[in-house]
């Protein structure tokens, strides 16, 4: 991760990133601590198990010390299992779940090419308006944002429906679900008891109700980026907070600001940059 030192050409570029990164890292630099787990969540939906003990908490930090039947119905589903999840449109439910989310509906590159493409924008003007930066766990990531005026998110509409439902970040795909991480390249998804507020759930296959067509791409997408934030919050150890800056910038510009031929290409532009990034930082 030395390499990083030389990197500072290739990764800086707008003013408005740059100085928005050093608030953040400055700011949050005030409350860091040092606290130990066995489990992490980037948000309440998604959990990640980690090897090590010891982890620096940085900002929105989501991490918890939980077993697994603690929050969960106690089985590990894969793509073709059927799991009671289905909400039915969410009909007859009498609380909507996109409320007061905070800062938890955190986005990968999919989830933010996904939006760019669905919505003809771009990543810059997702951020002055849908989408904030926040420090997760050292590395900066976007997350939706929840509107000032109800705590809601920003794309629910007044009929407290999704208005980018076919368009909807990954974590949104899975609620109820979560992913259980058996190691840095595989992962099962759990059902988590408690975070639906809708009333007899009906039973429905889990690559539906995830709503993706190609979903051996998605998944091999997931643990990609899964397997190289691991491998940066790992690294990110060693490094002083101009090294941390640089980095985050670098992961910022290549994976979410620099835009994306399309969906129908996403996947091999992914790896391409995943690879490049790996080689770069000799991670």
């Amino acid at each position: 991760m030395n390499r990083i030192v030389n990197c500072k050409a290739e990764v800086i570029y707008s003013c408005l990133i740059y100085t928005f990164t050093y608030f953040i890292i400055k700011k949050e630099k005030e409350t860091e601590n040092f606290e130990y787990f066995t489990f992490f969540c980037y948000n309440r939906h998604q959990l990640q198990i980690i090897k090590k003990a010891s982890l620096k908490l940085w900002g929105c930090s989501m991490l918890r010390n939980v077993r697994l039947e603690d929050i969960s119905d106690g089985k590990l589903y894969k793509e073709n299992d059927m799991v009671r999840t289905d909400t039915c449109n969410c009909s007859g439910c009498k609380k909507v779940c996109c409320i007061g989310m905070g800062k938890t509906i955190i986005l990968d590159p999919y989830d933010v090419c996904l939006l760019t493409c669905g919505l003809n924008t771009t990543f810059e003007e997702l951020l002055n308006g849908a989408l904030e930066l926040n420090v997760v766990d050292g590395c900066i990531l976007p997350n939706l944002k929840m509107r000032e005026e109800d705590n809601a998110c920003y794309f629910l509409r007044q009929d407290n429906l999704c208005n980018i439902h076919s368009i909807r970040p990954g974590i949104c795909r899975m609620f109820p679900l979560g992913r259980y991480w058996e190691d840095e390249t595989k992962f099962s998804y759990i059902f988590q008891t408690g975070e639906c507020n809708k009333e007899e759930l009906a039973k429905i296959k889990v690559k539906k109700w995830i709503g993706i067509d190609d979903i051996s791409t998605y998944n091999e997408c997931v643990v990609m980026w899964h397997s190289y934030m691991a491998a940066i919050r790992e690294s990110m150890e060693n490094l002083n907070d101009e090294q941390k800056k640089i980095l985050n910038m670098y992961n910022l510009r290549t994976f979410y600001q620099t835009p994306y031929i399309g969906m129908e290409n996403f996947r091999m532009e992914f790896s391409d940059r995943i690879i490049k990034a790996r080689e770069m930082f000799g991670i």
